[in-house]
């Protein structure tokens, strides 16, 4: 038997590595795959989990890369044997995974890793090398039986975006047909949306959805939300709402009590005279009364008078009833959250899950449901248990409580036999990396605590060796010795760079810091971007080969900063990586969304200006006025689909002119036609294409030539040469302001209370907030400290620094400038007039090393492609050839609103009509005993003709269709067409029946009219259910309603 063939019982050691960025966990990662491997460990029988589709694959191609070298050559399997070898065996301060293993069991031959890497290749399909939610989503997927789904389907950010709006719009419409409950809707609705936060209702729910859907879904019981006892607050302090004169009355009184106080304080005077200001104005709050306060908390001291007394209890009672009044509003709000939520997840349930349609919370909230627990798991969680034996965690620290719930299913009884082996060692084993430094998804649940957990708690304490890697094979000198500056790294801590290779030399940094002058927040993000292109400038981007990013805070930030470039910097390339509303991030999308606004709503003035003066209006109108384009762009759309639309108008900029597209927007416009074509065929409204493009997000892939600009948080795992870094965030990172609820965990870890916060005068006077409010502080703190060293890592050579004048020392911006202070022994200066270089370290002319983009030409056989596929143009067989550029017979002069009101009379007539499955004159329909509509009441005129009854009427064995789509190829064309009316009949012969509602045409005029149209249906009809008569077996008849009679043709 073959070594890699061997039954997998070698015992391996379980190791915990806490890596700072750069050290090599990636490395670490696969060299313990292929090291496994090369002990016969199977490779379906191994997990790699991490949290990026990124990281995955850079996993994977790193194995089959490493390994390929090792069966390619001598020398590459004589580099790999001696990687596996140290891996096995181990070195001081990291243990071995495998010290006992024996080399002439398992040889490390290049024979041998050719056999390992051909079975790794057959083995691809079956790898578990995968992000955590794709390795959850195949779970609910082998288990959407018991979920009772016939399938499942995994939906990313952008498709549940529109999910969502659907199912609000649902939500909007089923509310239109029942008084009752919308006025039992909008009466939570204003309790949750008080006075103040209230915007459109729009807004406002698609708002509270991305909020605290997930919380509901958490604890959907009503008894949590709001429930103040979870927090050790009492009901009292709640209390019940104010009558609406008590602010009114109290000012009253204040203001007769005042001028007989007698106060002779001055300060003490003024605070009263500002509470009774506030009072007036309706502005009062517990903010500034710290005077007042303490002056009515004051014992009586025998001075004051008899209205300097009552002065102080009305103070007194005023802020009483201020806490309680607060305190009731965030309760009363808190309650009618979950009221709104459980009707909206009503919705979304029967029309997004119900289909199949999970996004990953969804995923990972059904595993409970699929897994079972600790205790009595399911038997799909036998199953992946025996399956897996060794288990690889990356990126540990960003696990949330969910996530880890699911994993330790099958992690604890690995981790237990570790424990129990000897040296921690077991034939099934458990590799866990992270860097609690490097947590910054906290407010998508990542819990860096759990990282800690493993090393203190049994059985992971006593299953896990652990150790630490902080020597950066990524980073120069001087950028690891800034960001020990900055964060005061020493010892063990202490960041250093890898010793260059054998002949080598130290990989050359810089650093760059410079500081804002004053200015507003526009006036500062103008300052940020000219200084970004000052640095642009400097640095040969385009012959140095160098890779550069730009990382900010915020994805706002991102998309100004890429358009400022864009408009300013032409020779430069620049593309975002964060999630880019690639439907409207451009002058071009938002010029298309209004031009498509416009074709819903032909009145929408504003929609019609914007695209007339924009360099789409010369091809949008010509030589068309308003009327006639709006006409010939709706007919277009109608009948030959937005893709059409689209092509046109590509077509009219290109005879505009090479120059009028930049590469930027005829990207944009690619993407618009891409989205356009896959809409056509699914079908929809233009109201659906226009909620799909408004949503339409992508994160781009651009090339290593091009600017990458991102969020710090799209930066985690990445690598640049060099790294601008406008640290613009002026507030700190607790700053409270962001502060938006409070929960409180049972012992369990379940949620048994939310509250939304109150005012900060008013939380700072409860103390039983207090330790929430510093729980959520010290998050706050850590993660915008997790994320300023995430950001400082990511260059390879050289860091440039941007922050704001004066930032306070709890923001990224103060830290970097204490470590300036903690660099150079001296604060910098500046007097805020101007942009200033205020810190300078390294080589300037760091990039002097840098390969160049050049590559040498590869000699290479060409070979022609072969020839594209043909291309069909896609028309519909109501278009007729006679009508002119508008879309219609140039002798019609109707104006747009009166088409648009023809063409929606049509579309219910076409609804009512489709009503009908057979027609009996003596048993009719409820709507035809009492016709409600001007639709219904010419449809039923149409009925009482004898012909059109006949028509109408039951056919044993017949086969009735309506609004049936037929799609064909016919000759050089694609056909698609939909047929009102379709009879198949028993003797394999059918009739067709098409509505028309046109008004003052003859008979002949609509046969002349529809001749090509109903040949083309009798063709299509004939192919589709392959009559053995061809064509001659198929009738076809116009309906014309306002003829009242059924035409042959």
């Amino acid at each position: 038997m073959n070594a890699d063939e061997q039954p997998d019982n070698v015992r391996v050691t379980s190791t915990l590595i806490s890596a700072s960025a750069g050290t090599g966990k990636t490395y670490q990662l696969s060299l313990r795959f292929i090291s496994l491997l090369a002990l016969g460990a199977q490779p379906e029988a191994m997990a790699a989990i991490t949290f990026t589709r990124k990281a995955a694959g850079e996993f994977a191609d790193r194995i089959l890369r490493d390994l390929a070298a090792g069966a390619d050559s001598p020398q590459g399997a004589a580099s790999l044997r001696l990687r596996i070898l140290g891996m096995w065996q181990g070195k001081p301060g990291f243990p071995g995974l495998s010290p006992l293993a024996d080399e002439s069991r398992h040889p490390l031959t290049q024979e041998r890793f050719r056999r390992l890497l051909r079975r790794l290749i057959d083995a691809l399909g079956r790898l578990r090398l995968s992000t955590i939610d794709s390795l959850f989503a195949s779970l609910v997927r082998m288990s959407s039986f018991e979920l009772g789904l016939s399938d499942v389907r995994m939906v990313d950010e952008s498709a549940r975006e529109q999910e969502r709006a659907n199912a609000l719009e649902f939500l909007y419409m089923s509310f239109q047909e029942d008084e009752d409950s919308m006025n039992e809707f909008l009466d939570r609705f204003s309790a949750m949306t008080q006075e103040g936060e209230r915007s459109d209702m729009e807004t406002t729910l698609q708002n509270v959805v991305a909020s605290y859907h997930s919380a509901y879904l958490e604890t959907p019981d009503p008894e949590a939300w709001g429930n103040l006892e979870a927090f050790g607050i009492s009901l009292e302090a709640a209390g019940e709402p104010l009558p609406d004169t008590y602010w009114k009355d109290r000012a009253a009184l204040i203001e007769t009590l005042l001028p007989q106080a007698n106060i002779a304080r001055k300060n003490v005077m003024n605070g009263y005279e500002s509470v009774l200001r506030k009072l007036q104005s309706d502005s009062w709050d517990l903010s500034s009364i710290k005077t007042i306060e303490q002056d009515s908390a004051l014992p009586h001291s025998g001075e004051e008078n008899e209205a300097y007394l009552r002065l102080k209890g009305v103070v007194r009672e005023l802020i009483a009833a201020t806490e309680r009044e607060a305190m009731r509003k965030v309760r009363d709000k808190s309650r009618a959250l979950p009221q709104i939520l459980a009707r909206y997840e009503e919705v979304y349930r029967e029309r997004v899950r119900s289909r199949g349609l999970y996004d990953f919370d969804d995923i990972t909230r059904s595993l409970p449901d699929v897994l079972g627990s600790n205790g009595a798991p399911s038997v799909l969680a036998y199953r992946m248990d025996g399956r897996i034996r060794h288990w690889m965690l990356d990126e540990f620290q960003d696990t949330s409580l969910v996530q880890w719930n699911g994993l330790r299913t099958f992690l604890e009884e690995v981790a237990t036999d570790a424990a129990m082996g000897d040296n921690r060692s077991a034939s099934r084993s458990l590799f866990v990396v992270g860097d609690v430094k490097q947590s910054i998804y906290g407010w998508r649940g990542g819990e860096p605590r759990l990282f800690r957990a493993l090393q203190a708690e049994s059985p992971w304490q006593d299953a896990l060796q652990a150790c630490s890697m902080a020597t950066s094979y990524r980073s120069s000198s001087v950028v690891l010795d800034f960001v020990n500056a900055v964060f005061g790294y020493t010892g063990a801590e202490k960041h250093r760079a890898a010793e260059p290779a054998a002949g080598g030399r130290e990989r050359p940094g810089y650093l760059e810091v410079y500081r804002l002058a004053k200015g507003k927040a526009d006036e500062t993000m103008l300052m940020a971007c000219e200084t970004v292109g000052d640095i642009l400038r400097s640095m040969p981007l385009k012959t140095s080969g160098m890779s550069c990013a730009i990382l900010l805070r915020k994805k706002s930030e991102v998309d100004a900063m890429c358009g400022w470039i864009r408009s300013n910097l032409p020779g430069i390339h620049v593309e975002s990586l964060a999630e880019t509303s690639v439907g409207i991030d451009s002058p071009l999308g938002m010029t298309l969304l209004q031009l498509f606004r416009w074709l819903r709503h032909p009145g929408n003035e504003y929609a019609v200006a914007l695209v007339a003066r924009s360099p789409l209006g010369k091809t949008v109108f010509g030589e068309r006025n308003r009327n006639e384009a709006w006409t010939y762009w709706n007919r277009l759309a109608e009948t030959e689909g937005c893709a059409a639309v689209l092509r046109h108008l590509r077509d009219g900029l290109a005879n505009g002119g090479p120059g009028l597209l930049s590469t930027y927007h005829r990207d944009r416009l690619d993407i618009w036609m891409n989205d356009a074509e896959s809409f056509d065929v699914q079908g929809g409204s233009l109201e659906d294409w226009i909620r799909r493009m408004q949503s339409r997000s992508q994160t781009a892939n651009p090339p290593k030539s091009f600017v990458h600009v991102m969020t710090v948080h799209k930066s985690k795992g990445l690598e640049y040469d060099a790294v601008i870094l406008p640290l613009l965030d002026k507030k700190a990172f607790d700053d409270q302001s962001r502060l938006d609820y409070f929960k409180a965990l049972d012992s369990s870890g379940r949620m048994n209370g939310f509250l939304f916060a109150p005012p900060k005068a008013v939380r700072e006077r409860y103390h039983q907030l207090q330790p929430y409010i510093e729980e959520w502080s010290e998050k706050q703190r850590q993660e915008g400290r997790n994320l300023l060293y995430v950001a400082l890592t990511r260059a390879a050579h050289a860091n440039y620094i941007i922050v704001p004048n004066k930032p306070s020392s709890g923001t990224s911006g103060g830290m970097v400038l204490a470590g300036i202070e903690a660099a150079t022994g001296m604060p910098p200066e500046n007097d805020g007039a101007s942009v200033e270089l205020i810190h300078t370290a390294g080589d300037r002319a760091w990039y002097a090393g840098l390969a160049s983009p050049e590559e040498e030409p590869v000699e290479e056989t060409i070979r022609p492609l072969p020839p594209p596929p043909r291309r069909y143009e896609r028309r519909s067989p109501s278009i007729r050839p006679d009508e002119d550029e508008i879309g219609r017979p140039a002798e019609t002069a109707e104006n747009a609103e009166e088409r648009r009101r023809i063409l929606e009379f049509g579309h219910e007539v076409h609804a009512v009509f489709e009503r009908i499955l057979w027609w009996n004159p003596v048993e009719k329909p409820e709507w035809a005993a009492n016709p409600a509509t001007d639709a219904e009441r010419l449809v039923l005129q149409c009925m009482d003709e004898p012909a059109i009854a006949r028509s109408f009427a039951e056919e044993p064995g017949a086969i009735v269709l309506r609004e049936q789509r037929l799609e064909a190829i016919v000759g050089q064309e694609w056909i698609s067409s939909v047929i009102d009316r379709l009879i198949i009949h028993p003797d394999k012969t059918a009739t067709v029946i098409d509505y028309k509602t046109n008004r003052n045409a003859s008979e002949q005029e609509l046969r002349n009219r529809y001749a090509e149209q109903m040949g083309l249906y009798r063709k299509l009809v004939a192919m589709a259910l392959q009559l053995p008569g061809g064509e001659s077996g198929v009738s076809a008849f116009l309906l014309s309603t306002d003829l009242k009679r059924l035409i042959p043709m």
